[in-house]
């Protein structure tokens, strides 16, 4: 082969390292949404300062736990209407909570260790359950929620 013919490349391999979200490059609103249908957020994933979340008839899974989030307050406004809303958070974040049941259930707590730095990140819980369920639980990652098939919830009549 004629070596002025043969293709000849002057760019260098680069190494791409895929990037991680930081706190500087989080959204400030988004909204999550599930309608007859259910969506998970977990693992590393970037919070927005603003996050709305809708359940209608489904289930929407929110795990905090390894999740990237500005410092400062982080706001989550939920809405339940006949569905189901879990939200994971870790041990060591701040949480403030207000909502409401309506027919339903709507767990709220404040959690954290210690007193809050500023430049800390803290996750407000507002919302309403209609029907549905809103429901918060702490856990350190790596953890997972354990079946027992022991319990007697749900179960009608004598055992």
């Amino acid at each position: 082969m004629n070596e002025a013919l043969a293709p000849q490349s002057t760019a260098q391999p680069s190494a791409i390292a895929p990037l991680a979200p930081s706190a500087t490059s989080v959204f400030t609103t988004r909204r999550v949404l599930s309608i007859l249908s259910s969506v998970k957020r977990k693992g590393t994933w970037p919070v927005p300062r603003r996050l709305g979340t809708v359940a209608v008839m489904g289930a929407v899974e929110l795990d905090f736990r390894e999740a990237v989030l500005a410092p400062g307050v982080n706001e989550l406004k939920v809405t339940s209407v006949m569905g189901a809303i879990s939200i994971i958070v870790p041990p060591h974040l701040h949480v403030e909570c207000d909502g409401v049941g309506i027919l339903g259930h709507f767990e709220s707590m404040a959690g954290g260790t210690g007193e809050r730095h500023p430049d800390t990140p803290l996750l407000r819980i507002t919302g309403v359950a209609v029907m549905g369920a809103v429901e918060i639980s702490t856990q350190p990652a790596g953890e997972h929620l354990k079946f027992d098939a022991g319990t007697d919830i749900g179960r009608l009549g004598p055992g």
